[in-house]
């Protein structure tokens, strides 16, 4: 009988620290606070009070044919750079070296990935000549764009889909690729969590909602000596946007020469709401589904890898249903402390992130975190927490009610 066990393969990774996945490990452990004033073109606006962040390195590795390059923008090339280092990470060879036809998809968490260079072209075109418009924004701007251009790069020719969970895409795109993979529909998948590139448009609609904080010290407007993420602080006042993206082979424990480790339970459960508004009650039950799928009880889980944005509301909820939980005891770490906020990336990202220190046997700390909102927790730090570690549970919200817990386990 044919085991269904899900393994990731290989990983790929992109963040402020930079390309590959070891850059994004050690930028995490590490800490060193890389947010200011965000520079790509289109996104701020003279007037307004600047938009904080951390945004990619310039260079992008140029991993895609010529063809392929000449109609692709930023949010391609960065997926495309992330897909081809898991793809060699998982030891599958070159592009199309595969060996089960029809059987390896590709699914991409997320939506609207491409907005801010649709913004910068749209304004340019209003202003010159409308009728010039290039002939690939009539694919470009489409939810299947980035996974077809990924699918094609890597001649995989299997499904393909894209699918939206907001700020829980990343992680959502994983529970369906596991799922494939569990119902013996695919052997392997490649998960991509896309870059977001926003505009200025969508960080001050999220600024104006409350979910993204301005981080301006209240006397002057001036920008703070050091502006940063602080989840589960009395200072967070809500998340900062930064650019990543990531992707995880995932396949049957039989089709690869390596692994991180198992995905080993999924619990995913929707509340009732369209808007930011956290659920405390969804995300313990999805908690107690992830746990319950990978039959193990709470005391077994070596750290939690939280969603937690800096966001009050958001990351008090999230806190509360830890301790409702029973998981006081088990390490907490927060990625976005170091990373900022991916958007539609995040999930995987953390995802990718919590193998990545289970292999390393150690644990992120908490970047920034002096004054904790809900002390009842073991946060991890000041220092990485070095040991032994074999099972972590990486939890995901998303606006619209999405609620995602993931048990990781090691081989």
């Amino acid at each position: 009988m044919t085991d269904r066990t899900v393994h990731c393969m290989g990983i790929g990774l992109a963040c402020g620290y930079g390309f590959g996945k070891s850059s994004a490990l050690q930028g995490v452990l590490t800490g060193k606070n890389l947010f200011r004033p965000l520079e790509r073109e289109g996104r701020q606006v003279a007037g307004n009070p600047p938009f904080i962040g951390i945004e990619l390195p310039d260079s992008v590795p140029q991993v895609l044919s010529r063809r392929a390059s000449r109609t692709t923008g930023l949010t391609g090339q960065v997926c495309a750079a992330v897909a081809a280092e898991a793809w060699q990470d998982a030891g599958f060879g070159d592009p199309g070296e595969h060996r089960l036809s029809g059987r390896t998809g590709v699914i991409l968490g997320g939506s609207n990935l491409q907005s801010r260079e649709m913004e910068l072209i749209r304004n340019k075109l209003l202003n010159t000549s409308p009728n010039l418009a290039p002939p690939r924004l009539g694919h470009s701007f489409l939810d299947t764009d980035v996974a077809a251009l990924i699918s094609e790069e890597l001649v995989l020719d299997g499904p393909i889909m894209s699918v939206g969970g907001a700020s829980a895409s990343g992680a959502l795109a994983v529970h369906l690729a596991a799922a494939a993979i569990r119902s013996g529909e695919l052997d392997i998948c490649l998960v991509i969590g896309p870059l977001q590139d926003m505009s200025w448009l969508e960080l001050q609609a999220l600024r104006n909602l409350g979910a993204m904080g301005p981080h301006l010290s209240d006397e002057s407007g001036d920008l703070m000596p050091e502006p940063r993420c602080r989840p589960f602080d009395a200072a967070g006042t809500g998340f900062l946007f930064g650019e990543s993206a990531a992707a995880l082979v995932l396949a049957r424990s039989d089709l690869g020469p390596q692994s991180y480790g198992r995905i080993s339970g999924l619990g995913r459960v929707q509340a009732q709401t369209r808007g930011p508004e956290p659920s405390q009650n969804a995300l313990q039950e999805a908690i107690t589904a992830a746990l319950t799928d990978a039959g193990i009880p709470p005391s077994s889980l070596d750290f939690i890898s939280a969603h937690a944005t800096g966001t009050p509301r958001g990351d008090a909820a999230e806190a509360q249903a830890l301790v409702a939980q029973l998981l006081n005891s088990v390490h907490v770490t927060a990625p976005k402390s170091a990373l900022g906020h991916g958007v539609a990336a995040a999930g995987a990202v953390e995802i990718a992130l919590a193998f990545l220190q289970m292999e390393a046997g150690q644990i992120a700390p908490i970047h920034g975190l002096v004054q904790p909102t809900l002390p009842d927790l073991n946060y991890v730090l000041d220092n990485p927490e070095s040991g032994r570690f074999n099972s972590a549970m990486c939890l995901s919200s998303g606006f619209g009610g999405f609620n995602l817990a993931t048990v990781l386990s090691s081989d």
